[in-house]
């Protein structure tokens, strides 16, 4: 694995750190989507962690394509 992969990976992890974050403090799907401010953190956190999973390495996505967000990436190229 490539340094700049580890780097990409920890900036994933954040990512995910923070969609639990802003996400996890809501009883139910509906009042989470209520919540306008919480809903668009965590869709654009999404967002950002597809675009991060671009930038891994050729290398890094084919020896772990059994990871789902980068199956899913796959699926979008």
């Amino acid at each position: 694995m490539y340094r700049r992969d580890e780097t990409i990976i920890f900036l994933m992890l954040q990512t995910i750190e923070k969609i639990f974050e802003y996400s996890s403090i809501f009883k139910n799907p509906e009042e989470f989507v209520k919540d306008g401010k919480s809903f668009d953190a965590v869709m654009m956190n999404f967002i950002a962690l597809g675009e991060t999973v671009s930038k891994l390495s050729d290398d890094f996505k084919n020896k772990n394509s059994n990871i789902v967000c980068i199956k899913l990436w796959h699926l979008e190229t």
